[in-house]
This record gives structure tokens, C-alpha cells and sequence, in this order.
């Protein structure tokens, strides 16, 4: 009971802590200096100077065990050993374990195996996140092609996971097929759709796929090269959210689980209010509206570059948001079928309850091995017809 007394307040003052430091981020840079001038005027006296140092030791306490147990529990014991190579930071980032090359057409180093959030990444010559195939085709050999975003590489889960990876297993492991069958991969974070179309043209084309697979990001246009963020400096790197963000699993967590859930429940309230008020409802549907002219615009230039491939559009289930209804809207399905596009719809599968039970771990949304299994199912479950017909 003695030693539950003492922890308590010291738990609760180091939440408090990090309530604060969050917040002030979402404020100003400004805030920093001038708390710190308070905080000096403040500690004068030598009991004040006391609760301030517990305040700060708590702080420090709550945040170092936060990771210990969140590295321990997610990415095991070897997370807390290599702590410099094991960090949640994204593409481009000075403190992620990657290596880039310009001279690769996604940027990323080639043959490189590093780890990148938490997992083992490795590339193949061409800097993707793939292993190697020999650009001719083999003979009885049928090729899928695979070209979308963060979701499609396989960020947070570890090499071989990917749904890409395990559809490759799947088709290959078919008892009614002597086929061999190869998945090729060319997805990188980041990408839209324009950079699909371009890795397809300039990559994918040389492989001769039987079929490909999009994961389009509608409303991200244009090229996409690696945004590096410039290094901050020691002092820079203190004040900086996304150096806290990009070292700390455990900060991110908090950050987004806790925090920015926060702020989206307050946002959907305001949005809940607006539309009541009549102001919100019209925004939306020109918005939408002008969503679909550019999904449009897209489909033909699809149907024209692609016209002598079969391929297939997917829409993944998005995992952090198991708990809402989400849906493909009737307006992009009509435009399928005005194009005669084959779209793949992953949204209804049963990915279970939770949306915790399907992310790579607390703070990152993306969808660890088992939904990427549920996605895999699902495009080959829509393929299989493709697949009897082309082997006929």
C-alpha cells in the first residue's frame, strides 16, 4: 500500500507531464522558452525546487518505462539492445535504419536488408521491396503485378507478410493449377497514383504481367520522390515533435491513440453540428463531387495505357477504423462499371471487432500480417475466375 501511494502520484504527474509537453506542441514552439522562463522564476524557493524535480524525474520515469515495456511487449528484447535501429521513424527520416540511392527509381538503396519501423526491410536491385525477378518471363509462368502505397510494401510488418507476398503463397499452393505464379511487387510509401502509372510504364512493363493490381490514392496526384527531412541538430531534435514522434514508440502511441483521437472525436462533433446547421452538407458533396472527376480522369487514362493488361483496382479496408461502417460510395462503383474496370472490394471482409487486433502495434494504423492475409483472400478469391479462363 506504501509503495502503490508513492507510484500513484509519481504516474499521475509524469501523464500530466507529457499531457502538457504534448499540447504544447499543438500550440507553439514559443510555449517552450516561455515555460521555461516560469519555471525559473518558480523554483526560487527550495520547496517549490523540490516538487519541480519530482515532477520532471516522473516525467522522465513514466516516458523511459512507457517504451521499455512497449518495445519489450511488440518487437522483443531486441528492440531495447539496437534502441537507435529500432525506431518508428518514417521514409526520408534522418533516424530511420535505411539507406537511399537517388539512382534507384524509388530512392531507396538497392540490396539493402536494414530494418525500417521495427521490421526487417529489404529491397531488391531496383530499390523495391520485392525480391528479384528476371524481367522475361519464364515459360508456364503467370505474373501479377502489384502497384499502390504504404499498405501495399507492407509498412510494420516483416518481410514475406505483405499481402502482395502472401498471395504469391496462396496462388502457388492452389491444388487445381500445374501454373507457376509470381507476384511482383512495385509499391512504395508515399505513392499516388501518378507515380503508379509511372513505375508501370518505366518498371512494370519490362516483367510482361498477365495482371495488374492498384492501390490508388485518389486524391494524392503528382510524382513522389522521398521527402528527407532535414536533420534538426541536437537542440532541435529536444523541441521537435516529429524527432519525438520518429524515436519513441511509445510517445507516437500516445500521441495518436490518446491525443489526436481526441481531436477527431472533436472535429466529427463540430462536422455533427455543421451539417445540422445546413453548412457542412454542401461542402461535402462538391467535394466529393470533384473526387470523382478526378477518379474519372484516371480511369481513362487507365483504359488507354493499359488497355492490352487485364487489371483490377483495389480498396483496402482501412484497420484503424473497424469501428465504423465504411463502405465504397455508389458513385465511384457506377464508375467502375462504366469503364468496365474490375474493382476489388476488401471492406466486407471479417476482419474481427477490433481495429487493435489488426494494426502492426498501438500508434501505427497500418494492418499487420493477419489483415494482410484478409487481404490476400479476398483479391484471390476476385482473381480465380481471371486465372480458370486464362489457363483454358
Amino acid at each position: 500500500m506504501l509503495l502503490a501511494g508513492r507510484v500513484q502520484p509519481l504516474l499521475f504527474s509524469g501523464a500530466f507531464f507529457a499531457l502538457v509537453f504534448e499540447l504544447c506542441h499543438y500550440v507553439s514552439a514559443v510555449v517552450f522558452p516561455l515555460i521555461a522562463v516560469l519555471i525559473l522564476l518558480y523554483i526560487r524557493d527550495k520547496r517549490r525546487r523540490y516538487f519541480f524535480n519530482v515532477l520532471i524525474l516522473s516525467a522522465l520515469l513514466f516516458f523511459a518505462l512507457g517504451e521499455f515495456f512497449f518495445r519489450l511487449h511488440y518487437l522483443g528484447p531486441q528492440a531495447i539492445l539496437n534502441f537507435s535501429r529500432y525506431v518508428p521513424a518514417g521514409l526520408g527520416h534522418p533516424l530511420t535504419d535505411l539507406q537511399y540511392d537517388e539512382k534507384t527509381y524509388t530512392g531507396l538503396a538497392a540490396n539493402q536488408d536494414r530494418l525500417f519501423q521495427g521490421r526487417r526491410f529489404l529491397t531488391n536491385s531496383l530499390g523495391f521491396r520485392d525480391e528479384d525477378y528476371a524481367f522475361q518471363k519464364p515459360a508456364d509462368t503467370v505474373r501479377v503485378m502489384v502497384c499502390g502505397t504504404s499498405l501495399s510494401t507492407g509498412n510494420g510488418v516483416h518481410q514475406g507478410e505483405p499481402y502482395p507476398d502472401q498471395l504469391e503463397q496462396m496462388l502457388n499452393q492452389m491444388p487445381d493449377s500445374s501454373q507457376n505464379y509470381e507476384v511482383i511487387n512495385l509499391s512504395r510509401g508515399a505513392y499516388g497514383v501518378d507515380d503508379c502509372l509511372d513505375a508501370v510504364a518505366k518498371v512494370g512493363r519490362k516483367y510482361q504481367p498477365d495482371f495488374i493490381i492498384l492501390e490508388p490514392r485518389w486524391t494524392n496526384t503528382g510524382l513522389h520522390p522521398i521527402p528527407r527531412v532535414p536533420d534538426a541538430g541536437p537542440l532541435g531534435r529536444i523541441f521537435s515533435q516529429n524527432t519525438w514522434l520518429a524515436m519513441s514508440f511509445f510517445y507516437q502511441a500516445m500521441h495518436r491513440e490518446f491525443v489526436a483521437v481526441r481531436v477527431e472525436r472533436f472535429l466529427t462533433f463540430k462536422q455533427m453540428l455543421l451539417m445540422r446547421a445546413g453548412k457542412a452538407g454542401q461542402e461535402e458533396q462538391a467535394s466529393r463531387a470533384g473526387v470523382m472527376v478526378l477518379v474519372e480522369d484516371y480511369l481513362k487514362t487507365f483504359k488507354t495505357a493499359w488497355q492490352d493488361i487485364p487489371f483490377f483496382i483495389v480498396t483496402l479496408r482501412p484497420i484503424n477504423q473497424l469501428h465504423r461502417p465504411f463502405h465504397v460510395g455508389s458513385d465511384e462503383k457506377a464508375l467502375y462499371a462504366k469503364y468496365q474496370i474490375q474493382h476489388i472490394d476488401t471492406t466486407n471482409a471479417d476482419y474481427g471487432t477490433y481495429g487493435s487486433d489488426r494494426v502492426v502495434y498501438p500508434g501505427d494504423t497500418h494492418p499487420n500480417a493477419k489483415a494482410h492475409r484478409i487481404y490476400a483472400s479476398v483479391i484471390l478469391e476476385a482473381l480465380r475466375p481471371y486465372l480458370i479462363k486464362k489457363a483454358v
